[in-house]
């Protein structure tokens, strides 16, 4: 990647999920407003972006549309590549209410198998770099480049981050879950 292109991670502002509830797809109300994480995330920021892609999960497309009118930018594009972890018959069930036959094995190897009718993380790692290939990592022409956008600014979700600094540090998927993505963090690529 050319040092002209600029990719900013930041996640969607903290919902009122309860501690220990299992949601990736699931649409949960937001704990505050957007704007406040709006806030955060355009203190954070050293340029601003030229382009905003969001993840159209509710959570994530608020905060992408506040970033996007604070900066002026009409275009806002949602791409589906970038939603959460999907975790099937677990969404909106608590962890302690699920059978520990399966919990245990998938925490196990939660890299490789999936929760039931849901998706892996290898399966959540091939979605996300088809679009950072499409977008930043082609050899080439990306489609940054072909739009001549230098600042992308990307609003996801904690996997789908894990598995994009995973890959630009070169790290297991395994680690993945090692680093701390808070709600609202900005990560520069």
């Amino acid at each position: 990647m050319g040092n002209e292109m600029e990719i900013i991670l930041v996640r969607h502002p903290e919902t009122i999920a309860p501690k220990g509830m299992c949601y990736g797809r699931l649409d949960l109300e937001l704990k505050e407003s957007p704007s406040i994480t709006k806030d955060k995330v355009v203190s954070q920021l050293v340029n601003a972006p030229d382009y905003i892609i969001s993840s159209p999960l509710p959570r994530a497309k608020r905060l992408a549309d506040e970033i996007a009118k604070h900066f002026g930018i009409k275009e806002l594009e949602t791409d589906e590549r970038l939603m959460e972890m999907h975790f099937g018959d677990w969404e909106g069930k608590m962890w302690e209410e699920l059978p520990k036959t399966e919990t245990s094995k998938w925490l196990d190897d939660f890299v490789n198998l999936n929760a039931p009718n849901g998706e892996s993380f290898v399966e959540l790692q091939t979605r996300v770099m088809d679009f950072a290939n499409e977008w930043w990592l082609h050899q080439e022409l990306p489609k940054m480049k072909k739009l001549g956008i230098q600042k992308l600014l990307v609003v996801s979700h904690s996997a789908p981050i894990r598995v994009l600094i995973c890959h630009k540090k070169s790290l297991p998927l395994e680690k993945a879950f090692r680093m701390k993505i808070d709600f609202g963090s900005v990560t520069y690529l």
